[in-house]
């Protein structure tokens, strides 16, 4: 077969289709990339919203704990502080108040082991309450990074999609013009 004898119409009919197949493709699979990828940011961004209300709620409680727990830390002292108070008026006096001030120290006493407790458990529920809030900055900080992470992906794919609709453009005009010539060449 030789070169003047191909087929060309039909060449250009495969040109100009493609080319429009392209165009209609890259057109399509942009705008659906872009929404997806839109949604999920939105849906990370109200994810992202949620983490840091309770963020914020956790520190809100933390200061309070921590402030309890300096309340607390505050009364033991004056606790342990009038207890030895007593033990030394106990040696001193050695009267008949001794046995109403034994009675005070073991009160004394039992609420100091209480009192300790209570810092222990709020002490624990402020590690607690930080720890808590330093997951939610890590998952705050983790969300931010697949935003961007899509916002990137996204400008790239938009890169080549539309790469692909201007060869689509080109192919198509090329096509239709070089089919609608050998067209005109045929009717004349």
């Amino acid at each position: 077969m030789q070169l003047n004898t191909l087929p060309t119409d039909n060449l250009y009919k495969f040109c100009s289709i493609f080319g429009l197949m392209l165009i209609i493709f890259n057109t399509y699979y942009n705008f659906e990339m872009k929404s997806s990828s839109i949604q999920k940011a939105i849906e990370l961004e109200g994810e992202i919203k949620k983490y840091e209300f309770d963020k914020r709620q956790f520190i809100r409680k933390n200061v309070d704990l921590k402030e309890r727990y300096i309340n607390a830390n505050r009364e033991l002292k004056l606790l342990i502080k009038y207890t030895n108070s007593l033990n030394r008026q106990i040696k001193e006096n050695n009267t008949s108040q001794h046995k109403i001030y034994k009675d005070i120290l073991n009160f004394n006493s039992h609420s100091q082991t209480k009192n300790r407790r209570n810092l222990d458990s709020l002490n624990n529920i402020v590690f607690n309450a930080n720890k808590i809030i330093n997951y939610q900055a890590i998952e705050i900080a983790t969300k931010k990074k697949i935003i961007q992470n899509e916002n990137s992906k996204i400008l790239k794919y938009s890169l080549f999609l539309n790469v692909g609709s201007i060869l689509g453009f080109i192919l198509a005009s090329y096509g239709f013009y070089n089919w609608r010539k050998l067209e005109l060449l045929r009717n004349n």
